[in-house]
């Protein structure tokens, strides 16, 4: 859909009546939003509604379930059995995608694995330093990345890169580059340092060790060298892989493969820094290349100012960069991509002193401290200069937005806070991977056609399991709390957090990141819950809030991938289980079937956790208030306060007025007031709804999957009544839609009869505004 726009502002005439020369426009419905703002209630009404709209989806949405054809041990042991199906695989020049369940043993499989080509084999890990298998340890030799500062051991006993500073008694592996950080700075403005006639990169060349570090054991290219030379097994992260080595008789393992490999890269550039790499351009464009160049910067410089908070996706870029000269831009782009910057500048090599080449040994001996420690400094000098060439440098970026703007694949963008990124697709970088005599893939939580995606892989690939029993012998116990959807909680759901872990008890706990600041975690999502056996054998642990990718990297990724983000919901939601269900296989609950185990997952009302029965895994929904009714939010709590108010009241015969209430409680109506205030509900409304239910016993409630039964105490009267604190039109609403659906056309009407009338209309407006195209009729009240 496109809107026509012809600057409608005060003053300005409708369609008909502007002249006939003034241009009219067709841009996006966002972009008119931001050109022609609609008034601030009816644009929040709006957004709510579609954020509510948003949040409903089908039970089982981008859901996970285990996939493979089974292999079994038949009389071996199950890492034969393994390696047997991987060989299969292999020989029939296949790739193999090994996704058995988590802590199955697909690990196992990697020590002794045989190459019968006679290659190496390589595998592949982000955490090669630290392999959770001792034999991959000692069977594979490591590759040591770049370090300038080496490596320590920390509180578990794994390698950890040091820093400037770490305490020197604390490093176990001393540095093996003084010019290591040098790479990942130039490599973040998206360049890649060219190699030279000798061929050294520039940074190596500019090196004071090159030699020293070419020739001796401890440095990085000496002991890069050996390894490549003399090692059959190779452990290591695909970084370091090299990319001119002949792959043709090798075996390449990739462990946890969707982590293993990096499918695009994301350059941030600001304003300037694009002004910057324009001017860094302008020696290969003709005169007139440069005027319309400096042109596009002019209109895009407005986007960087006026960008919401949350920023410009894309598509909103494009939409506001309307009428380029696309063909000339291609050309600017085309002249660009030719040439190729030389990096060998940036590196200044130290001047060595040279007096000492004119002193006797007697005259070098005396003044060779001093000539050393000028050398030093010369030293010192040309690094820092590198260093500063290096934060002068602008970003790589001018050459990938011109691709997005002509249309071109493999870039996606996004405009936030004054920062422009870039995702751009690396899969071209992995190609050496198509050159393997074989690929195994380990991962529990994808299938073949993501791998091929997100790897490039050209290859067929087998899809392979181990047959594990399901899961039954673990529990998932679900607890709905409310505010804790976002990262920006509120104290309050801090609170509410505190109390729910306080209640809990004592267990390992996975929280978000951003939230350590507030809580003492064992680990946190997208980390500590995947690759790791520090859980296992743990009967109880509790993993808090969910596992959120961030919307717009995915829909950037999407899109330099795809040149589409249009499914980007599934595949957030789809990340977003996978980090579940792998956190969920940390106490590795298979490996002992004669435990049970339990896992709470405290996570925000509507999330779907019933697609991990497909694993066998039973899930029980609760509410944070049937731990604790504390643990609710103000308005549940309120409620729950006025629940327990009317049924005592009415317990002794009195008609439940808010007169009534407050005398019984012996507090103020004003109070009583505030408490009808904060639970967002009239009492006369709500004695109409509750006063049938509340006096009967046995019933039924207006949402399946509770039952009420009397109320008796407080703690039966939450469980009987969460379904009226937790009173959501969007929940309800899906709800009401399924049961109409199942031709319960009767059942549908009743559940909304129960409802009191200003949560039936918001939950009607919902209906209606899932099952209609269009606006419904204006209508007075006496047709209504």
């Amino acid at each position: 859909m496109v809107v026509a726009w012809w600057g409608q502002q005060p003053g300005v005439g409708d369609i008909d009546e502007i002249p006939d020369g003034l241009a009219v426009e067709q841009i996006s419905p966002r972009l008119f939003r931001h050109k022609c703002p609609i008034p601030s209630g009816l644009g929040k009404f709006q957004d709510w509604i579609t954020a509510q709209v948003a949040k409903l989806k089908p039970q089982g949405f981008a859901a996970l379930k285990p996939e493979g054809k089974i292999f079994t041990g038949d009389g071996q042991t199950m890492a034969s059995a393994r390696q047997s199906a991987w060989q299969s695989a292999l020989h029939r020049g296949n790739a193999v995608l090994d996704a058995s369940a988590m802590g199955e043993g697909k690990s196992h499989g990697v020590p002794n694995l045989h190459n019968p080509w006679g290659g190496k084999v390589w595998y592949v890990s982000r955490g090669h330093r630290n392999p959770t298998i001792e034999a991959i340890g000692h069977q594979y030799v490591d590759l040591p990345p770049r370090s300038q500062y080496g490596f320590y051991r920390d509180h578990q006993g794994k390698l950890q890169l040091a820093k400037a500073d770490t305490p020197e008694a604390l490093i176990v592996e001393k540095g093996n580059c003084i010019r290591a950080d040098l790479f990942p700075m130039l490599s973040n403005l998206g360049y890649q340092p060219n190699r030279g006639e000798d061929g050294l990169n520039p940074i190596c060349a500019s090196c004071p060790m090159a030699n020293v570090c070419a020739h001796s054991r401890g440095w990085y290219r000496a002991d890069r060298r050996d390894i490549l030379s003399h090692a059959s097994h190779i452990r290591c992260d695909i970084e370091s892989m090299p990319r001119d080595w002949d792959y043709r008789r090798d075996i390449i393992i990739l462990e946890e493969a969707t982590q293993a490999l990096s499918p695009t890269k994301t350059i941030t550039a600001s304003w300037s820094q694009l002004l910057n790499d324009a001017h860094r351009c302008r020696q290969w464009l003709s005169g007139e290349q440069w005027k319309v160049l400096d042109l596009l910067l002019v209109t895009i410089k407005p986007l960087f100012e006026q960008a919401p908070y949350h920023g410009w996706l894309h598509g909103d870029i494009l939409d506001q960069l309307p009428g380029q000269p696309l063909g000339m831009l291609e050309v600017i782009r085309q002249s660009i991509i030719q040439q190729s910057t030389d990096l060998t500048p940036l590196f200044p090599t130290a001047e060595r002193e040279t007096l000492s080449d004119h002193l006797t040994p007697g005259e070098r001996k005396k003044w060779g401290a001093g000539l050393k420690a000028f050398n030093a400094h010369q030293h010192r000098t040309a690094y820092r200069q590198s260093q500063q060439n290096l934060h002068n440098l602008p970003p790589n970026a001018v050459v990938h937005l011109l691709t997005a703007i002509t249309g071109g694949p493999g870039v996606g963008l996004q405009l936030r806070r004054q920062q422009l990124h870039l995702t751009i697709d690396r899969r071209p970088d992995y190609a050496f991977l198509n050159h393997a005599k074989g690929l195994i893939l380990l991962d529990a939580t994808t299938n073949s056609e993501r791998q091929r995606t997100f790897t490039g892989i050209e290859r067929e690939i087998e899809v392979i399991r181990s047959d594990a029993p399901p899961l039954t012998n673990l529990k998932v116990r679900q607890i709905n709390m409310a505010g804790i959807a976002s990262r920006d909680i509120s104290h309050e759901a801090v609170n509410r957090i505190q109390g729910a872990l306080q209640t809990l008890g004592d267990q390992p706990t996975i929280g978000i990141k951003g939230w350590g600041k507030w809580f003492d975690w064992d680990g946190h999502w997208f980390n500590h819950n995947r690759g790791s056996n520090a859980f296992v054998g743990h009967t109880q642990m509790t993993f808090i809030g969910l596992p959120s990718p961030n919307i717009g990297a995915v829909q950037a990724e999407l899109i330099a991938l795809h040149g589409s983000a249009d499914h980007w919901q599934e595949e957030f939601h789809r990340r977003q289980n996978e980090e579940i269900l792998q956190g969920i296989g940390r106490p590795r609950a298979n490996r002992f079937p004669d435990q049970q185990f339990l896992v709470n997952m405290i996570v925000p009302h509507g999330t779907d956790l019933s697609w991990l029965s497909a694993y066998g895994i039973t899930v029980e929904v609760n509410d944070a208030m049937a731990l604790d009714p504390a643990l609710g939010d103000t308005q549940q709590v309120a409620r729950f306060h006025l629940l327990q108010a009317i049924r005592q009241v009415m317990d002794i015969g009195i008609k439940p007025t808010q007169v009534a209430i407050a005398q019984h409680l012996n507090i103020s109506q004003q109070a009583i007031s505030k408490l009808l205030k904060n639970a967002k509900v009239k009492l006369s409304k709500l004695i109409t709804t509750m006063v049938a239910a509340v006096s009967q016993q046995n019933t039924t409630p207006p949402i399946k999957g509770h039952n009420r039964s009397g109320c008796k105490n407080s703690q039966q009267l939450l469980q009987d009544y969460a379904w009226f604190l937790n009173l959501d039109p969007a929940s309800l609403a899906a709800e009401v839609i399924q049961v109409a659906m199942a031709d319960n056309w009767d059942g549908a009407l009743s559940m909304l009869e129960h409802l009191p009338k200003p949560l039936l209309a918001r939950t009607l407006g919902v209906i209606y505004a899932l099952i209609c195209p269009l606006p419904p009729p204006d209508v007075g009240l006496e047709t209504s």
